[in-house]
């Protein structure tokens, strides 16, 4: 057998294939650029990890896995030692699984670059009223749903068609 060839082909196999998924993820954070290029929607996330000075989020509803990092300003969070609970100074727990809201946008940076950005809805309203609960508006399951999406006046028609 031609071990020589066989290497040169597995190679290049593996190449053109790390290149695809280069390609497809890029795809990706392209479109979800685009999408909320105009937009700063609020959605349902989970917990997928605690970090030192954040959380990992899943939004389930646009499939985005991304970093919440945690500005404390006054709060201080601390990670458990067995890494399952990441506590603030005011008294808001985070753990993996637990449902919160994030607010998702796109940041503009230098050179024309774009970030999208989550951040915790309940955070930045605590922050910008000391008195409010942080951990009440993160516990919180009683919020109404908002909704994302602009819908289109023919669509809204068809609904109410339906209706009827």
């Amino acid at each position: 057998a031609n071990t020589a060839g066989v290497t040169d082909v597995a190679f290049n196999l593996n190449h053109r294939h790390r290149m695809a998924q280069f390609a497809g993820r890029a795809s990706v954070e392209l479109h979800s650029h685009v999408f909320f290029r105009s937009k700063s929607l609020e959605e349902e996330a989970y917990v997928m990890r605690l970090r030192k000075n954040g959380i990992v989020v899943l939004v389930p509803k646009y499939g985005l896995e991304a970093p919440v990092f945690l500005k404390g300003g006054v709060q201080t969070f601390t990670l458990s030692e067995d890494g399952m609970v990441l506590a603030s100074s005011e008294g808001s727990k985070f753990s993996v699984l637990d449902k919160v809201r994030v607010r998702i946008s796109v940041e503009e940076k230098g050179n024309h670059r774009t970030a999208l950005k989550l951040e915790l809805a309940s955070l930045a309203d605590s922050v910008s009223s000391p008195a409010s609960s942080q951990t009440s508006q993160v516990k919180s399951k009683s919020r109404p749903r908002e909704e994302t999406v602009d819908e289109s006046p023919a669509s809204k028609t068809k609904k109410k068609a339906k209706k009827t």
